[in-house]
């Protein structure tokens, strides 16, 4: 896929050197190209999956098992773009600092954290300050309490 870029470049700017200007250019354009779902060896790679979640976040989502499991590819991915965290290990979705930075990007992203969590009242207050909505998934506890309803309805007025 490169090679055809490579020559596309070629033929359009006069040369693959202007296209290619040094090895990490040709190894990112390798992975932003290749079909990253049908390879488990570069999905398994974190060298090649860290590259590839900093070209998108998205491409977490491809990611093998072991890989998911890597706090630092994870948090990446989810910087990113936030519903990552559907696709990290559960380890990782109980992991404090990582929800914490999802739920206040994309509050909804509560339905993919641990029920633990869920219980949290600062987890959750983060979410629904990000986003109201963010309330139909925490605890029965929390969705009783009176500042986190609060909180929630001046986020999201629709809710009453």
């Amino acid at each position: 896929m490169v090679c055809s870029v490579a020559e596309e470049n070629d033929a359009k700017e006069g040369g693959v050197e202007s296209f290619l200007r040094s090895e990490e250019d040709l190894f990112i354009e390798t992975v932003k190209w290749y079909d990253f779902n049908n390879n488990s060896l570069l999905s398994s790679d974190p060298d090649l999956v860290m590259v590839a979640v900093q070209s998108h976040g998205i491409f977490f989502r491809y990611a093998a098992g072991k890989v998911q499991n890597n706090k630092d590819i994870a948090k990446e991915a989810v910087q990113s773009f936030g519903l990552m965290l559907k696709y990290a290990s559960i380890e990782l979705r109980q992991d404090y600092d990582i929800v914490l930075t999802v739920v206040t990007q994309i509050g909804t992203a509560v339905r993919y954290i641990s029920e633990t969590l869920r219980r949290n009242s600062e987890i959750v207050m983060a979410a629904v300050k990000s986003d109201g909505a963010a309330l139909c998934f925490a605890s029965v506890r929390l969705c009783d309490d009176f500042e986190v309803v609060r909180a929630a309805i001046q986020h999201h007025g629709g809710l009453l």
